[in-house]
């Protein structure tokens, strides 16, 4: 049995915990991807993204969804929708894409997007969505704070950890398509706020906090 287990988020504590895991947990928050490589701070951007690996749990359909309600609305947004995994996944969202007649507003690329021009995306964006349906941690949202970007995600897994409802971001109950909406809405009228808390220095440290953290038990070994 392991003596010490390593998590990013405390909800990974309570459910170990609660699958009778007894032994030490060290918990360690996760760093921020590209700080500082974002030049384009102060601009104002309609654009939404949701970039990496193409999976269902992430909830593309809701996405979507919000976006269709969006435009319906009168709201000049788009999403642009790029990365690798589940082709046939792919299919399906471009089917839906079709249905909901919003092609003329969404970049769907099938593909593995290297780092600068992961960079570039997400720099041109006020926000990345994240309707997740499950997740522990996810390296999206260490990516969108690394670059300033605010994120809008569903409250699951141990986003609740990092993200700060209308500090750096929304959380969304999941299954809330209203809520989700206004969300991005509360998040394009705020964006410069979101983005200017989000250069504050408490976030430049989480890489050094969790290395001393580390450093404690290895040095015990």
């Amino acid at each position: 049995m392991l003596e010490n287990i390593v998590v990013h988020t405390n909800t990974t504590t309570e459910n170990l915990r609660k699958l009778g895991y007894n032994r030490n947990i060290i918990e360690i928050k996760h760093g921020l991807f590209y700080k500082g490589l974002n030049k384009k701070n102060g601009s104002i951007s309609n654009k939404m993204v949701m970039l990496g690996r193409i999976c269902e749990y992430k909830g593309y359909e809701e996405a979507l969804r919000a976006l269709k309600v969006l435009i319906d609305e009168g709201a000049n947004f788009s999403l642009h929708i790029e990365g690798a995994g589940s082709f046939n996944y792919v299919l399906k969202l471009e089917s839906l894409i079709k249905e909901l007649n919003i092609e003329d507003r969404v970049i769907l690329k099938y593909g593995y997007i290297d780092t600068s021009r992961l960079i570039e995306l997400y720099c041109d964006a006020f926000v990345a969505l994240m309707p997740y349906k499950e997740i522990d941690q996810s390296g999206v949202v260490f990516t969108a704070f690394g670059l300033n970007i605010p994120v809008v995600a569903n409250n699951v897994g141990g986003l609740k950890d990092i993200v700060q409802d209308k500090v750096n971001g929304r959380l969304v109950e999941q299954g809330n398509l209203r809520e989700f909406v206004e969300s991005i809405k509360w998040v394009y009228n705020n964006q410069t706020d979101l983005k200017n808390e989000l250069l504050k220095n408490e976030y430049s440290h989480l890489w050094q906090q969790s290395a001393d953290i580390l450093s404690k038990y290895y040095n015990k070994i």
